[in-house]
């Protein structure tokens, strides 16, 4: 570039380029979405109410880059200096979720209930009184058992044994007696015949004695006779 003087002065060029750059999330920041589902379930018993709130944050992410270019030429010396500046922008996302129960419980569960604990009565008393039947079935089950058959038996027992006893010592004092009658007349009869024997031996042997001691006295005195 010339001067009016004439003298050269070097010419300056600035050039200046803004890019600005937004990237793709950006399309997507909903910002926040709301979702409210209500769900009503009616029964005959119960009535229950479900809320649920979803709150949804979505992350953004802006990214901004600003590039500057300057080139300053003097004479032939051509300087380019570039500055990039890059900015970025994250956005957090926050969900929060709120669900909310009510349940409601009417009056014809106490029916129910009433029913429940009349049932329970009615099988604790009859649990109690088939306890009680069956106790008193055993007791006298076994008290029948024990009264009449045990001493039943035991009093058959005893009476058969005591006449079988009875019948033992009958026969055997008989057997006895028996004996010793046969015995005693056995001896009796054999001292009797011992006796007699001996006695009709003696008596006998004294008469022989005595018919030969007379016969003999006789003769001795008829022999003496004759002789003398």
């Amino acid at each position: 570039m010339c001067t009016a003087s004439g003298t050269v002065v070097p010419s300056t060029t600035t050039t200046t380029t803004t890019t600005t750059a937004t990237s793709a999330a950006t399309a997507a920041a909903a910002a926040a979405t709301t979702s409210t589902t209500t769900t009503t379930t009616t029964t005959t018993t119960t009535t229950t109410t479900t809320t649920t709130t979803t709150t949804t944050t979505t992350t953004t992410t802006t990214s901004t880059t600003t590039t500057t270019t300057t080139t300053t030429t003097t004479s032939s010396t051509t300087t380019t200096t570039s500055t990039t500046t890059t900015t970025t922008t994250t956005t957090t996302t926050t969900t929060t979720t709120t669900t909310t129960t009510t349940t409601t419980t009417i009056l014809l569960l106490l029916p129910l209930l009433l029913l429940y604990y009349y049932l329970l009565l009615l099988l604790h008393y009859y649990y109690y009184y088939y306890y009680y039947y069956y106790y008193y079935y055993y007791y006298y089950y076994y008290y029948y058992y024990y009264y009449f058959y045990y001493y039943y038996y035991y009093y058959y027992y005893y009476y058969f044994f005591y006449y079988y006893y009875y019948f033992y010592y009958y026969c055997y004092y008989y057997y006895y007696y028996y004996y010793y009658y046969y015995y005693y007349y056995y001896y009796y009869h054999y001292y009797y015949c011992y006796y007699y024997y001996y006695y009709y031996y003696y008596y006998y042997y004294y008469y022989y004695y005595y018919y030969y001691y007379y016969y003999y006295y006789y003769y001795y005195y008829y022999y003496y006779y004759c002789y003398y």
